[in-house]
Protein backbone atom coordinates (compact mmCIF):
# COMPACT_ATOMS: atom_id res chain seq x y z
CA UNK A 1 0.00 0.00 0.00
CA UNK A 2 1.55 3.31 -1.01
CA UNK A 3 2.19 6.21 0.95
CA UNK A 4 1.89 9.45 -0.43
CA UNK A 5 3.77 12.41 0.20
CA UNK A 6 1.63 15.52 -1.41
CA UNK A 7 2.70 18.19 0.56
CA UNK A 8 6.53 20.31 -0.70
CA UNK A 9 7.37 21.10 3.71
CA UNK A 10 7.08 17.17 4.32
CA UNK A 11 8.72 15.97 1.23
CA UNK A 12 11.92 18.73 1.71
CA UNK A 13 12.27 17.31 5.41
CA UNK A 14 12.16 13.77 3.97
CA UNK A 15 14.61 14.20 1.90
CA UNK A 16 17.00 16.08 4.42
CA UNK A 17 16.33 14.13 7.44
CA UNK A 18 15.63 10.28 5.88
CA UNK A 19 12.20 10.86 7.94
CA UNK A 20 8.95 13.02 8.32
CA UNK A 21 5.95 12.43 10.40
CA UNK A 22 2.75 12.35 8.59
CA UNK A 23 -0.95 12.87 10.07
CA UNK A 24 -3.85 10.95 8.85
CA UNK A 25 -7.12 11.24 8.74
CA UNK A 26 -7.61 7.33 8.17
CA UNK A 27 -6.47 4.87 9.83
CA UNK A 28 -3.96 2.65 7.60
CA UNK A 29 -4.54 -1.17 7.48
CA UNK A 30 -1.56 -2.29 8.63
CA UNK A 31 0.13 -0.14 11.46
CA UNK A 32 3.90 -1.23 10.24
CA UNK A 33 4.38 -1.93 6.60
CA UNK A 34 7.79 -1.67 4.18
CA UNK A 35 5.95 -0.25 1.00
CA UNK A 36 6.89 2.54 -1.48
CA UNK A 37 6.46 6.56 -1.25
CA UNK A 38 5.17 8.82 -4.14
CA UNK A 39 4.60 12.59 -4.08
CA UNK A 40 0.60 12.15 -4.63
CA UNK A 41 -1.61 10.09 -6.04
CA UNK A 42 -1.00 8.39 -9.31
CA UNK A 43 2.37 9.79 -9.27
CA UNK A 44 5.24 7.67 -10.22
CA UNK A 45 7.29 6.11 -7.22
CA UNK A 46 9.97 8.13 -5.05
CA UNK A 47 11.57 5.35 -3.27
CA UNK A 48 11.02 2.26 -0.67
CA UNK A 49 10.01 3.51 2.91
CA UNK A 50 9.02 2.31 5.97
CA UNK A 51 5.78 3.19 7.28
CA UNK A 52 5.42 3.02 11.28
CA UNK A 53 2.36 3.91 13.67
CA UNK A 54 3.07 6.30 16.47
CA UNK A 55 0.29 7.02 17.94
CA UNK A 56 -4.11 8.29 18.00
CA UNK A 57 -4.29 11.73 18.72
CA UNK A 58 -7.79 13.11 19.57
CA UNK A 59 -6.80 16.98 18.67
CA UNK A 60 -9.31 18.27 20.74
CA UNK A 61 -7.61 17.69 23.54
CA UNK A 62 -4.97 19.11 25.61
CA UNK A 63 -2.68 15.95 25.71
CA UNK A 64 -4.07 15.93 21.78
CA UNK A 65 -2.64 19.14 20.96
CA UNK A 66 0.33 18.68 23.17
CA UNK A 67 1.08 15.66 21.13
CA UNK A 68 0.83 17.50 18.10
CA UNK A 69 3.31 20.17 18.85
CA UNK A 70 5.81 18.19 20.29
CA UNK A 71 5.49 16.23 16.55
CA UNK A 72 5.25 19.35 14.43
CA UNK A 73 8.90 19.80 13.84
CA UNK A 74 9.40 16.71 12.48
CA UNK A 75 6.96 17.35 9.66
CA UNK A 76 8.55 19.88 7.81
CA UNK A 77 7.01 22.30 9.75
CA UNK A 78 7.77 24.49 12.61
CA UNK A 79 4.15 25.09 14.14
CA UNK A 80 0.78 23.73 14.45
CA UNK A 81 -0.82 26.30 13.01
CA UNK A 82 0.78 25.51 9.83
CA UNK A 83 0.38 21.52 10.49
CA UNK A 84 -3.37 21.99 10.52
CA UNK A 85 -3.37 24.45 7.37
CA UNK A 86 -1.48 21.83 5.30
CA UNK A 87 -4.26 19.32 6.95
CA UNK A 88 -6.71 21.06 5.39
CA UNK A 89 -5.21 21.88 2.32
CA UNK A 90 -4.90 18.38 1.62
CA UNK A 91 -7.50 16.78 2.18
CA UNK A 92 -9.61 19.79 0.95
CA UNK A 93 -11.33 20.81 3.87
CA UNK A 94 -13.03 24.19 4.12
CA UNK A 95 -11.49 25.14 7.57
CA UNK A 96 -9.82 24.05 10.66
CA UNK A 97 -13.77 22.76 12.00
CA UNK A 98 -13.83 19.87 9.71
CA UNK A 99 -10.52 17.77 10.49
CA UNK A 100 -11.29 15.12 11.85
CA UNK A 101 -11.57 14.45 16.09
CA UNK A 102 -9.16 11.76 15.41
CA UNK A 103 -5.93 11.76 13.70
CA UNK A 104 -3.17 9.10 13.21
CA UNK A 105 0.53 10.15 13.56
CA UNK A 106 2.84 8.07 11.21
CA UNK A 107 6.86 7.92 10.99
CA UNK A 108 8.05 7.67 7.27
CA UNK A 109 11.25 6.79 7.32
CA UNK A 110 13.93 5.47 4.74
Amino acid sequence: MVISLSSDNAYKYFKEEGFVVSARTKKRKRPFCKTWLNRGRGKKKVCDVNVAYITKIYRYTQEGLSTMRNFAPFTGLYHLREWFNEIIELNGLESKKEIPEVLYLYLISQ
